[in-house]
Order: C-alpha cells, then structure tokens, then sequence
C-alpha cells in the first residue's frame, strides 16, 4: 500500500516536474537520471509511470458519453470511412456529399474503437515493476552510449522486449532512438522499396 501511495505521489510529482520543465527550458530525465537513483526511487518511478498511464488510457477520451450503436457492424464502419476519406480527398464540388446521422456515429464508433486499440497498446499492465526495472537497467548499464535516451523511451523499449519482439526490430528501435527519432528507421520495405509496414513504437 505505502509503495502504491509512493508511486501515486511520484508520478504526480513527475507531471508537475514536466510542466515546470516546458515552462522553464528543463531537460525530461535519461539515463544518466536513472543510474544515479537508488533502487526504492527506481520502483516508486516505475509504479508511477504505470499507474498514470494506466489512467490515460483509461480517461483519455473526450466521447465517453457520445451514444454509440448497440450493433457495431465493422466492414460497414470501415466503408463509411473509407468513404469519408476519399470525400476528403477530393477537390471542388465532389465534396458536396453527405452523410447520414447514423454513418456519422458510426464514424465516432470506429474512431473511438481505433483510438482504444492504441492505447491499449500503451499499457504496462501485463508486466511487473521489477521486471521494468531490472529492463531499464540492463538497457542503460550494458549501453553506455544509450544513457541520452529519455527513461519514458526506455521504459518501451523494455516492454518491446517483454513482449518477445523479433531481434531485428528492436535494433531498428535501438537506431530509431539513438537517431533522434527519425522515422524512417522504423519503416520496413519491400524488396521493390515500397513501404511494407511500419513498427509500432511505443
């Protein structure tokens, strides 16, 4: 209980500190911030990171209350979409076309439906403290020329690795990080050079 009030209070803290550091030119914590820490401000950070994400996902939508179908069809929600978008695209009087109240909603619903999915994705949940910990130390203590990565990156990178992802996209997140994040590093091609897919991060 202590530990959970520690990390409640660190994460507060931490999002204070974060505003102050925008307003005042303060640089976010690295890897030199985080082998400086003993292990008890490790895991309250930790706890703390968790626990505001956890909130996030949990309240970061503005439509909680926006009245969704009570059958969600998903390949007419995706037409409507693709639709809307193609409306978008064009120039001039093609875009005088109209939507009716009920693909409006379901619009919302397949926005809101692909927003949780991300955010979910975002979630620390399935791993514990310690074992975010011990990632973050192995990831800043085995690579001294990471220790300029943020700890909120590292934090990812780690869950990456929890998750078994293949060894050749943690190398492009690796560069991804290491080149100040430039996204090409996390585009995959095809052997014709068409873009095949994109690595998610974080």
């Amino acid at each position: 209980m202590r530990l959970a009030i520690a990390g409640l209070f660190f994460v507060m803290f931490a999002i204070a500190a974060q505003a102050f550091a925008g307003q005042h030119g303060m640089r976010e914590k690295d890897g030199n911030d985080w082998i400086s820490w003993g292990p008890v401000t490790k895991l309250a950070f930790v706890e703390g990171f968790k626990s505001g994400s956890d909130y996030v996902i949990r309240n970061n939508d503005g439509l909680a209350n926006f009245p969704l179908p009570e059958r969600y069809d998903v390949s007419r929600a995706e037409s409507v979409q693709r639709e809307f978008y193609n409306v978008c695209k064009l120039p001039g009087s093609q875009k005088d076309v109209t939507f009716s109240a009920g693909d409006v909603v379901l619009l919302i619903a397949r926005g809101k439906t692909e927003r949780k999915k991300v955010m979910l994705d975002l979630s620390m949940a399935d791993y514990s403290a310690e074992r975010i910990v011990d990632g973050i130390d192995s990831f800043y203590n085995d690579h001294y020329d990471l220790r300029d990565i943020k700890i909120q990156d590292a934090v990812y990178y780690v869950r990456k690795r929890l998750e078994r992802a293949p060894a050749e996209e943690l190398k492009r997140i690796l560069n991804y990080l290491k080149s100040g994040k430039e996204p090409d590093w996390l585009t995959v091609y095809d052997e014709k050079g068409k873009v095949k897919r994109l690595i998610t991060f974080p």
